[in-house]
């Protein structure tokens, strides 16, 4: 199952659910991005200066393969590889740059408490944490989510960063059988002023559950 998120860098599409299955599951997903990157995760995060980082729009494509020991606990591992263009730096004036690859990888595990209705239905949070490596980085991820239905119809997120300054992400996964989309954007480049001139930071891809 597939749900979506934002990063300030790059738009990270979410495989899973916060529901978590037991056994092996392995999801693909291909997602049209818009983010920024120069190889460096702390350029973007210099509080009153314009953004001096880059802003792409490309393609990303993404694996991820979990196991779940039970209803409660999972551990994932997962990588993104994507490429931009139109690449421009929005500071006092554009500036053009060449194109860009990007890589996004990270492991973790999920924890879920799913808390069923007595009427039917089902309420799923859960946290998932992450080891991460991306923008020529190493970084903490720990991301919020809920989940609806059971099965899981519906993934509400939240993304958060354990870095000296931390932005936040929002996302949403609607999962039809085993087809899963996604969307999501990122709010610290939309109310933080130093952003004004960045277009949206977002994602929007669609997943498939192959196992």
């Amino acid at each position: 199952m597939l749900a979506g998120l934002v990063s300030v860098g790059c738009v990270s599409p979410y495989y899973g659910t916060a529901q978590v299955e037991k056994g092996w599951h392995v999801d693909l997903g291909l997602a049209a991005v818009s983010y920024m990157n120069d190889g460096e995760l702390s350029g973007i995060y210099y509080l009153g200066t314009p953004p001096s980082t880059p802003q792409f729009y490309g393609v990303r494509g993404d694996a991820e393969v979990r196991y779940g020991f039970n209803e409660y606990i999972q551990c994932h591992g997962r990588m993104g590889l994507g490429y931009g263009t139109f690449g421009k730096i929005h500071t006092y004036e554009y500036t053009p740059v060449g194109d860009n690859f990007l890589v996004d990888v990270a492991a973790g595990p999920q924890f879920a408490l799913p808390m069923p209705f007595e009427k039917g239905g089902q309420i799923s949070p859960a946290l998932r944490i992450e080891a991460c490596y991306g923008y020529g980085d190493f970084f903490a991820l720990p991301t919020l989510l809920v989940g609806v239905g059971d099965p899981e119809f519906l993934t509400l997120g939240a993304r958060f960063y354990v870095h000296p300054w931390v932005p936040g992400d929002a996302f949403v996964g609607v999962h039809i059988g085993r087809f899963n989309i996604l969307a999501g954007m990122n709010l610290a480049t939309i109310v933080h002023p130093d952003y004004h001139r960045v277009p949206l930071i977002g994602t929007i891809g669609i997943g498939y559950s192959i196992k």
